[in-house]
């Protein structure tokens, strides 16, 4: 309880540092555009190419059962977050996180809804500020970048070849909650290519939902996912 106390007395300007931290702590050089050359395809319009990857921390075989999901955040075209948190008080004093992304709390429910089918159990910040030991929590970053147009796409046709982006990262923090003590758990991405503009939110978050079968994966690969599952 004195580590919550603690951070929501903190100056908002120490707060947003933290945050910084904590959500793009595993970022690293990675630019997160949406520039990786795919396979062109004749996709059938309600499916999309993943052009996948992941990266599970060495030597790790079993992951912490209670997650807490930030809201994703959108990337701009230097992978750095564009959007804001912002939080609010609970009726029990605890913050409750959102974001500024137009799907942020969309991506963030998918996201506990398939860690819960897939048996981890999904908590609150609070849970995470009062937890009584370190590295017990699972805490998942959603990040994504909106659609652009393909190198198959060069006229920007909306009926045509699009690409986006959809980063899914994941780390435990210490008792004291230091970003800098932090231990990157996995990492997974997929670059999705598909053939409508307007299918650019449906795609992702369908790729956000699909990444997390693939807890524990490392390397890369490719598959034609159907969006209608």
């Amino acid at each position: 309880m004195w580590r919550l106390f603690l951070f929501m007395n903190l100056p908002v300007s120490i707060v947003s540092i933290f945050l910084t931290s904590l959500l793009m702590g595993c970022l690293g050089p990675k630019n997160g555009a949406v520039d990786r050359e795919v396979l062109s395809v004749n996709l059938p319009r309600w499916s999309f190419l993943a052009s996948a990857s992941g990266q599970m921390e060495a030597g790790r075989e079993r992951l912490p059962k209670v997650v807490y999901v930030f809201p994703a955040l959108r990337l701009n075209d230097l992978g750095q977050p564009m959007d804001r948190m912002r939080h609010r008080e609970d009726t029990a004093g605890g913050l409750l996180w959102s974001s500024t992304a137009p799907a942020g709390h969309e991506i963030k429910m998918i996201l506990e809804k398939k860690l819960r089918q897939k048996g981890f159990a999904p908590g609150t910040f609070s849970a995470l500020t009062q937890a009584p030991d370190g590295h017990t929590i699972l805490v998942v970053n959603p990040f994504y970048k909106e659609a652009g147009p393909s190198s198959y796409n060069s006229e920007s046709a909306a009926n045509a070849s699009w690409i986006n982006l959809i980063r899914i990262e994941a780390a435990t923090f210490p008792l004291d909650l230091d970003p800098n003590k932090k231990r990157e758990i996995f990492v997974l991405e997929a670059v999705s290519l598909f053939n409508d503009q307007n299918l650019d939110e449906q795609v992702i978050k369908r790729a956000a939902a699909y990444l997390l079968d693939h807890i524990g994966r490392s390397g890369t690969w490719s598959e034609r996912v159907n969006l209608l599952n």
